[in-house]
């Protein structure tokens, strides 16, 4: 029997990630006020808002698990999605370039009112905590994560020094993707060895280690000031290229859906509970 110990874990990754969101501010205030580049303080605010809402995510599962309050975990889930509004916002900033991130504001607040509505349940398990009916908040998420994953690629495309398209790769890696990947792994090993349920499971193990990004975090942001070439020129993603990128986020999301094993995530008992 696999020990449960969810409710510590949930806080302690809560207390890093917070704590060194803290501290990661404040000295990179202070240091990048050195380059006199006026878009760096921006930059750090939203990736640092970004972090935080992951962090009270973390913290507010903990708190739904020592409640059992619903409300208390449904704000949570609010917390998580509502980060790739300002991932996206940090992105903008970062290359000098609308992508029109008042979209994912949109999706965000219509997911809200969606979670509200409906009932959920949540459960403890090993180190994380298992979201039963949260099929549309989790398809919502990945739309936007990918949509910010094509923008990036895209925009990498358009930069001229190999400086610049190298930090573009790491800003991925530190802000989210080593987490990402690191969740993928560890929930495809504990399909075959723990009973780990994709569906029910993976968005939690992923939330839960994205406090190893922490440890990424300063050498993008120590990196940043001297190896990015911000375009001066500023410009906008056009709302064509919008919707591709959109309707290509959502086609990802189904195939994902239904290329899980036992296609557990696509069963209408799971989307509607």
């Amino acid at each position: 029997m696999t020990m449960c110990y969810s409710k510590e874990v949930q806080l302690l990754t809560a207390s890093i990630i917070l704590l060194s969101c803290l501290f990661y501010y404040f000295y990179y205030r202070i240091h990048f006020t050195k380059f006199k580049q006026p878009w760096l303080l921006p930059f750090l605010r939203y990736t640092i808002i970004a972090f935080v809402l992951i962090g009270f995510h973390q913290l507010f599962e903990f708190l739904s698990l020592v409640t059992q309050n619903v409300i208390i975990y449904k704000i949570g889930l609010l917390f998580s999605i509502s980060v790739m509004y300002f991932a996206l916002r940090s992105f903008e900033i970062l290359v000098n370039k609308k992508v029109h991130s008042w979209i994912a504001l949109i999706l965000v607040a219509v997911m809200g009112t969606h979670l509200f509505l409906v009932p959920v349940s949540f459960g403890a398990a090993s180190f994380y905590v298992q979201h039963y009916s949260t099929f549309f908040w989790g398809a919502t998420w990945i739309i936007l994560f990918a949509y910010w994953h094509i923008c990036v690629w895209q925009q990498r495309k358009e930069l001229r020094d190999d400086s610049s398209r190298q930090m573009l790769i790491i800003y991925l890696l530190a802000g989210t993707d080593i987490a990402f990947l690191l969740s993928i792994i560890y929930s495809v090993f504990g399909s075959f060895y723990f009973g780990v349920n994709y569906c029910y499971d993976s968005p939690s193990i992923w939330c839960t280690f994205m406090v190893i990004q922490a440890l990424f975090v300063p050498l993008f942001l120590s990196a940043l000031p001297a190896l990015f070439k911000r375009p001066k020129k500023a410009t906008v993603l056009s709302m064509k290229k919008t919707i591709l990128y959109l309707i290509i986020s959502f086609i990802i999301v189904v195939l994902i859906a239904l290329t899980l094993p036992a296609f557990s995530c696509f069963t209408w008992k799971f989307v509607f509970p």
